[in-house]
C-alpha cells in the first residue's frame, strides 16, 4: 500500500541517511536512544557493543512512567555511551603507540603453512570468540540476520560496486567467461563477512568525506567498528567450518574466506593513511593469511592448468556432467572469483616484499611464480602492470634477502666497507643473478610499444604504468647490487628517467605508481625534489584520487632528512625501508 504525504509536507529526496533507520520495535534502550536495534535476545547487539544496559522487549521500564525519572535515565545512558565511545577511541590511539591484542580470526598455523593439512581429518582449528583481554573489540553477531536488512545497507553496497570497486581495481576488465561483475555481486550476497566488508568500505569512504564534521565522523567510526566485529565473527565461523568440507564445497567456502581476507587487507591499507585518527592496523596479517589459505584451497586445483582451463576439466560442467544452467553459472562464478582474488593476492604479495623486504618469516606459503612465468595469471588485467616487471621485482626482493642473510653472518667491518673478503664471498653470485634480472628488465622495457596512440586505452595505460615499474625496478636492483644507495654514480639520471615517465602519465593514474614514485623520490636531489612535491600538489588540486601517494611523499621527505645522518651499515637497506623504520609506519605502497 502506497502512502502519499500531504501536500503541505516537503520531502527532500536528495538527502540520504548516513546511519541506519530508527526502530520502534527494538529494545527499550534503543527506542529511547532512537537507534536501530538488531533485536537479539536477551541483550541486543548495539547495547552489548556499547556496554550499556539493555532494558529488553517487555513492558515499559518503571522509569518510563515519570518524566523526571525518564530524563535522568536517558542522561545516564548517554553518559555510558560517551564513555564507551571514549574507550574505543582511546583503544585506536593506543594501537598507534603499541600493538595491543585485538580479535584475530587467524590461527598461528596461518603463519606456518607447513603445519596445515588441508584434507586431513586430524586438522583442527579453534575459533570462536576472541580470547578475553583487557582491550578488545566489542563483539556481536546475529547468525540468523539476512544481509541487506535496510535501504541504507543496499545503498552502501551499490556505492561499493559503482564507486569503490572501480577505484580499487581500475584496470579490471571482465573477460567474456566472467560475464561482467555478476560473480562479485553473487559472492557478496551469499557471504555475510564479505558483505560486511563492502559496507565497511563505504563507511571508510564516508568517514574520509566527513572529517570536518566531528559528530558525523564519530558516528561513522562507531558504525565501522560494529561492521568490523560482524566481519570477524563471520570469518571465524567460516574458518571453523572449512576443514569439514571437501571438493567443490571446500573450494567455494575457501574462495569466500580468501575474498574477505583480501578485502580486509585493502581496508587496513587505506586506514593506514596519516590523517586517520589513532589507527595502526596490520595489513600484513591478512596478506600472510591469504597466502596460507591459498596453499590450503590450492589442493582443490589442478596445478598443471590455469583457472580458465579448469572450466573444461573433468570436474567442470563441460566435461560431460549433466549440470543445469544454474550449476554452470555457479561454477563459472567460482572460477572468475578465484582468478580475481588470486591475482589480487599475488600483486599485493610482490609489492609487500618490494616495500618492506623479504624476511625469513615471509617464506612462500603459496608458490605463484610459475603462474606468472607461464602467463596463467595476468597481473595487468587487474593492476595495469605486465608480468615481466612484477616477476623482476619479486626476484630483486629475493636477491636482497639473500644478500642481507649473507651479510648478517659477517662481522661489522664488512658492513662498513673495511673488509676485503666481501668481494670474494658475495659479489660473484650477486653479480651473476643481478645480470639475469637486468637482462629481463631490459628485454621488457624494449618491448614496450613506442606507438602508444595506436593502442586501445587499456593497453596504452598498461604500457605507461609497466614502463614506470620497470624503470624503478632498475633503481631497486642497482641499490641491491651496489650495497649502498650512496654508490650510484648515475642515480640522478635514473631518477630523471622515472620522473619524466611519471610526468607524462595521466594524472588519474598517478596513484597506481606510488611505489615507483617513492623509489625515485628518495634518491632525488636538488631541483628534482621540488618536482616530486609539485606532482602531488597538482594532482590533488585537480581532484584526482591520491591513494597512498601522500604516504609515499611522507617517506620521501623523511628519508631526505635522515640521509646524511645514516651510518655506512645502514646504507645497505633500501631508502624507503629506512624511512619506514624512522617514521614507525609500515606502509604498503600499492
Amino acid at each position: 500500500m502506497l502512502v502519499v504525504s500531504p501536500p503541505s509536507q516537503t520531502i527532500d529526496i536528495t538527502k540520504k541517511p548516513l546511519m541506519a533507520a530508527r526502530t520502534t520495535h527494538g529494545c527499550w534502550t534503543c527506542r529511547i536512544r532512537k537507534k536501530k536495534c538488531d533485536e537479539v535476545r536477551p541483550s541486543c547487539g548495539p547495547c552489548a557493543f556499547r556496554q550499556i544496559i539493555c532494558y529488553g522487549y517487555g513492558e515499559k521500564p518503571g522509569f518510563m512512567h515519570r518524566e523526571e525519572d525518564q530524563r535522568a535515565e536517558i542522561e545516564k545512558i548517554q553518559r555510558a555511551v560517551n564513555e564507551s565511545l571514549r574507550a574505543r577511541r582511546a583503544f585506536r590511539v593506543a594501537k598507534k603507540q603499541v600493538l595491543l591484542p585485538i580479535p584475530d580470526p587467524w590461527p598461528p598455523s596461518f603463519n606456518n603453512p607447513q603445519q596445515w593439512s588441508s584434507l586431513d581429518n586430524t586438522m583442527t582449528l579453534t575459533f570462536g570468540r576472541p580470547p578475553e583481554s583487557t582491550v578488545s573489540y566489542p563483539f556481536t553477531f546475529h547468525p540468523d540476520a539476512p544481509p541487506a536488512e535496510n535501504a541504507n545497507d543496499l545503498e552502501m553496497i551499490m556505492n561499493y560496486l559503482d564507486n569503490i570497486f572501480p577505484l580499487q581495481y581500475y584496470f579490471y576488465q571482465p573477460s567474456a567467461a566472467e560475464r561482467g561483475r555478476g560473480w562479485l555481486l553473487s559472492l557478496l550476497l551469499r557471504s555475510k563477512p564479505l558483505y560486511y566488508t563492502a559496507l565497511a568500505f563505504s563507511s571508510v569512504q564516508r568517514i574520509f568525506t566527513s572529517r570536518d564534521d566531528p559528530v558525523t565522523e564519530n558516528g561513522l567510526l562507531e558504525e565501522l567498528d560494529y561492521q568490523h566485529s560482524l566481519i570477524m565473527a563471520g570469518l571465524a565461523q567460516q574458518l571453523e567450518e572449512l576443514p569439514r568440507l571437501r571438493g567443490q564445497e571446500h573450494l567455494k567456502l575457501g574462495l569466500e574466506i580468501l575474498a574477505c581476507t583480501i578485502q580486509l587487507q585493502s581496508i587496513e591499507i587505506f586506514r593506514n593513511k596519516k590523517w586517520w585518527k589513532g589507527w595502526k592496523g596490520d595489513w600484513e596479517v591478512h596478506t600472510n593469511a591469504a597466502g596460507a589459505l591459498l596453499s590450503v584451497i590450492g589442493s582443490d586445483l589442478d596445478p598443471s592448468s590455469s583457472s580458465a582451463d579448469s572450466a573444461t576439466s573433468d570436474e567442470s560442467p563441460e566435461s560431460g556432467n549433466t549440470l543445469g544452467t544454474d550449476a554452470m553459472s555457479s561454477f563459472l562464478s567460482e572460477i572468475a572469483g578465484l582468478d580475481f582474488f588470486m591475482t589480487s593476492y599475488i600483486w599485493s604479495d610482490i609489492m609487500r616484499y618490494a616495500n618492506v623486504g623479504l624476511k625469513p618469516s615471509m617464506q612462500h606459503s603459496f608458490f605463484y611464480l610459475n603462474y606468472l612465468e607461464e602467463g596463467r595469471i595476468q597481473l595487468d588485467r587487474l593492476m595495469g602492470c605486465r608480468n615481466w616487471a612484477m616477476i623482476s621485482l619479486r626476484e630483486i626482493s629475493g636477491l636482497e634477502a639473500w644478500r642481507n642473510e649473507m651479510l648478517s653472518g659477517l662481522k661489522e667491518p664488512v658492513l662498513t666497507g673495511q673488509a676485503s673478503g666481501i668481494d670474494n664471498l658475495i659479489v660473484p653470485p650477486l653479480t651473476e643473478k643481478s645480470a639475469e634480472i637486468e637482462a629481463r628488465l631490459k628485454r621488457g622495457l624494449s618491448s614496450i610499444s613506442t606507438n602508444l596512440d595506436g593502442l586501445a586505452k587499456h593497453d596504452r595505460e598498461t604500457e605507461l604504468v609497466t614502463n614506470i615499474f620497470g624503470l624503478s625496478a632498475m633503481i631497486y636492483l642497482a641499490i641491491v647490487v651496489s650495497g649502498s644507495f650512496g654508490r650510484l654514480p648515475a642515480a640522478q639520471e635514473d631518477v630523471l628517467r622515472v620522473l619524466s615517465a611519471i610526468q607524462t602519465l595521466p594524472k588519474h593514474l598517478l596513484m597506481r605508481v606510488s611505489w615507483p614514485y617513492c623509489v625515485a623520490g628518495c634518491l632525488a636531489e636538488g631541483g628534482f625534489r621540488g618536482d616530486f612535491r609539485r606532482l602531488l600538489s597538482e594532482t590533488s588540486a585537480e581532484g584526482h584520487p591520491m591513494g597512498q601517494l601522500w604516504n609515499a611523499l611522507d617517506l620521501i621527505e623523511d628519508f631526505w632528512k635522515i640521509r646524511n645522518s645514516l651510518t655506512p651499515a645502514q646504507h645497505i637497506e633500501s631508502p624507503w625501508a629506512l624511512a619506514m623504520k624512522s617514521t614507525k609506519m609500515k606502509t604498503l605502497l600499492i
